[in-house]
């Protein structure tokens, strides 16, 4: 009897943790976002670490970020995980030594085991990132260009032209390639007249990545899957409000794309791989 009570009590800690996690990357309130990665630290099991490292190289929010890299500084440092979740912890500990917020970043760069060269686990022969002209202009244009520029610059293993335009998920195999998709969006938020005569502007960039499914010639696409990426930039220009937003716009998505989407790309391709292990076995 106690042991049909103790195997009933993990599959309720599982299926909370489960909840825990579709949360922590799906909802939009971020006091229920804060309250799933409290909970999910106390148990860092494979699942619940590659949640939290994903929500500190995402979440737009900084609370949910703080709680989030302690518990990845703890399973950096752990013995228990596999190499692949360690090493994806190690890495997300080292891009959060930049975060934008301080409290973040000092968390990083203080952790107990924040290594230079953290363990090395294998990751896909290369990523494949699919990013749709999905407003043609040439200001989109421009921004998928230079999310394509930071990408390549950020690591080789990255992608952004494939031969047939609309790779299948069997040919991205055939390849050693996982693919993705980056749907990115730009706007303008504030515009004030600058101190000499330009512009004083603030611009936002969003990216919602999810895995590429190939099926025939068509997507299909999983909303549990996808994940938002998002930043903002502020900049003083001399030229015209369409000039300056172009500008801001470019800087940021570039920025983006080198520092925290390329990281995320890593992590998610790292999880994916162990996770298509487990299911091989």
């Amino acid at each position: 009897m106690q042991a049909i009570a103790q195997a009933r009590d993990a599959g309720d800690a599982a299926a909370r943790d489960a909840k825990q996690r579709q949360v922590l990357g799906n909802e939009r309130g971020f006091k229920l976002r804060v309250a799933a990665a409290i909970s999910l630290s106390r148990n860092l099991t494979e699942e619940n670490t590659a949640a939290l490292t994903l929500a500190l190289i995402s979440d737009k929010e900084a609370v949910v970020r703080r709680i989030a890299v302690i518990a990845v500084a703890k399973a950096c440092a752990s013995q228990g995980l596999s190499p692949r979740t360690q090493t994806a912890a190690c890495d997300a500990l080292i891009v959060a030594r930049r975060d934008e917020d301080k409290k973040v970043k000092k968390l990083a760069l203080t952790a107990a085991r924040a290594p230079a060269n953290p363990p090395t686990a294998p990751l896909s022969a290369g990523l494949y990132v699919y990013i749709p002209m999905t407003t043609r202009t040439s200001e989109h244009a421009q921004l998928v260009s230079a999310i394509g520029a930071g990408l390549a610059e950020s690591s080789s293993m990255f992608s952004v032209d494939w031969a047939s335009k609309t790779p299948q998920q069997a040919d991205a195999a055939r390849k050693s390639r996982r693919a993705y998709r980056v749907d990115v969006a730009a706007a303008r938020i504030d515009v004030r007249k600058g101190t000499r005569g330009g512009v004083s502007l603030q611009c936002s960039v969003s990216m919602a990545v999810a895995p590429w499914y190939g099926v025939a010639a068509q997507e299909r696409w999983s909303a549990s899957d996808t994940a938002r990426i998002t930043g903002s930039a502020k900049i003083d220009s001399t030229g015209t409000r369409a000039q300056a937003t172009a500008e801001c716009v470019r800087a940021l998505g570039h920025d983006i794309a080198k520092k925290r989407l390329a990281a995320f790309l890593r992590t998610t391709s790292r999880q994916a791989a162990s996770d298509s292990d487990v299911a091989k076995r």
